[in-house]
């Protein structure tokens, strides 16, 4: 039997299961969503078009947040279930 992933349910469903007396969700998953979270948000605003001021080191600097922001998300998402 596969294990329902946290992720794989809405953010009102995690929310509610939280102050439960039960072992899981625990403090680290809600930890790991919140900042998969964060990580989510950045990626969109790197994925932006215009820059503050549209200079070029922006934009560079804009990428590499938003690969990072990616590749940060992507383990803390795995960690949500862990």
């Amino acid at each position: 039997m596969a294990l329902l992933s946290l992720l794989d349910g809405s953010a009102g469903a995690l929310l509610d299961r939280l102050p439960s007396t039960d072992p899981t969700p625990g403090g680290r998953s809600p930890a790991a969503w919140a900042g998969a979270t964060g990580a989510a948000l950045v990626v969109m605003v790197g994925a932006m078009d215009k820059t503050r001021t549209g200079a070029p080191d922006e934009r560079t600097r804009l990428d590499a947040a938003r690969a990072r922001a990616e590749t940060v998300g992507a383990a803390l998402r795995s960690l949500v279930d862990e």
